[in-house]
């Protein structure tokens, strides 16, 4: 994000009248679910799986037939004791901030999924700056990712040490089951390449993945 992939999703964004001053993450999402420990794709079928409502995270789910269904993050915890829904996907920090593994039996690091946040200014705002200031801007957050991302891989191994503190079942998807999600989402990926952009960025993106 900090190099080709990041400067090829900024290009596109300033073509819509949008400049990214980089990127912000979150890291990688993990899934939690109260059926089953999820071992493979196979683990997915038939899961009533809250995700946030982008398209492209629906389609996912939708993929392997875990539902994608639409919960208000205020009412999800209501919503497993309820029986509405059996799982969830976020990264770690959120699991342990909404304090999930209370109301989730099983954790999967799955890593299926990366969350990255650009911090974005308008064109036509950041034109009408003086260019001392833009320049006081694009060094600022220069700065701020940099500490950003430090702390976000850093603070991993200790949200998971402290998770296996908890009454919640933490497993880790082999990387061949990690293959199996991907092919049963390929369809994902094909939708997307049909998007104005899309295939020039998966083509980006593939050169980082093995």
């Amino acid at each position: 994000m900090q190099g080709e992939l990041g400067r090829h999703m900024s290009n596109h964004l300033a073509e819509r009248g949008i400049i990214s001053l980089g990127f912000q993450t979150a890291g990688f999402r993990q899934l939690t679910n109260n059926v089953r420990p999820v071992h493979s794709v196979s683990d997915m079928d038939g899961l009533q799986m809250r995700v946030s409502q982008s398209h492209f995270l629906v389609a996912q789910f939708q993929a392997i037939n875990a539902g994608g269904i639409s919960i208000p993050w205020g009412e999800l915890r209501g919503a497993f004791e309820a029986g509405l829904a059996d799982g969830q996907e976020n990264p770690l920090s959120t699991i342990i901030s909404a304090e999930l593994y209370d109301v989730q039996n099983y954790l999967t690091i799955s890593n299926h999924s990366f969350t990255v946040y650009p911090a974005i200014i308008s064109s036509y705002t950041y034109n009408r700056l003086p260019h001392d200031l833009r320049q006081i801007l694009r060094d600022t957050f220069i700065e701020i990712h940099a500490l950003q991302w430090a702390q976000i891989s850093e603070a991993f191994d200790e949200q998971l040490e402290y998770l296996h503190t908890t009454d919640i079942a933490v497993n880790y998807l082999s990387t061949a089951a990690m293959q199996g999600f991907r092919a049963a989402m390929q369809g994902v990926y094909d939708e997307f390449a049909q998007m104005p952009g899309g295939a020039n960025l998966l083509s980006v993106a593939a050169r980082y993945v093995n």
